[in-house]
């Protein structure tokens, strides 16, 4: 493990596009050091070779793990049992993250020991519209949460 690291694990399956924008908000990121973990599974269109020339293009950042087709759950197990960062982040191929997202999010858990996850705002962004437009939160995220027994 390396201490201070986010590790983000994305799993695809046949979301070439998609895959380049979720990887460039992850080195977007203004928090380091990261990892990202790219674990294609079992892909029939370009998504290895964009998993492949994102991996070129930064070497010491992003690992592609390629795999029979699985499932997600078993896809991102796959990425997790690689994970060298003491923080880890789930991103589907079809999201993206804010830039400061992995700052506040690791300042939160340095800040509350106690803490096993953190989580932020998430908005949806709607691409039928022209130009697309984003609304949210779409849930009550950012709040600290105290669960008592029974919860």
């Amino acid at each position: 493990m390396t201490a201070g690291m986010v590790t983000t694990i994305i799993p695809v399956f046949n979301r070439h596009a998609l895959l380049r924008e979720a990887v460039v908000s992850v080195l977007a990121q203004t928090h380091r050091p990261i990892e990202i973990i790219v674990v294609d599974d079992g892909s029939s269109d370009h998504t290895p070779e964009v998993a492949e020339a994102l991996r070129q293009a930064h070497p010491g950042c992003i690992r592609v793990i390629q795999q029979a087709n699985a499932g997600p759950g078993r896809t991102r197990q796959s990425g997790l049992e690689r994970a060298r960062g003491e923080f880890i982040q789930f991103l589907d191929s079809d999201d993206i993250l804010l830039p400061h997202k992995f700052a506040f999010q690791v300042a939160a858990l340095r800040a509350s020991a106690d803490a096993g996850i953190a989580d932020g705002q998430s908005y949806k962004e709607n691409h039928r519209m022209d130009p697309p437009r984003c609304s949210g939160p779409i849930r009550a995220t950012g709040i600290r949460q105290n669960p008592g027994i029974g919860s």
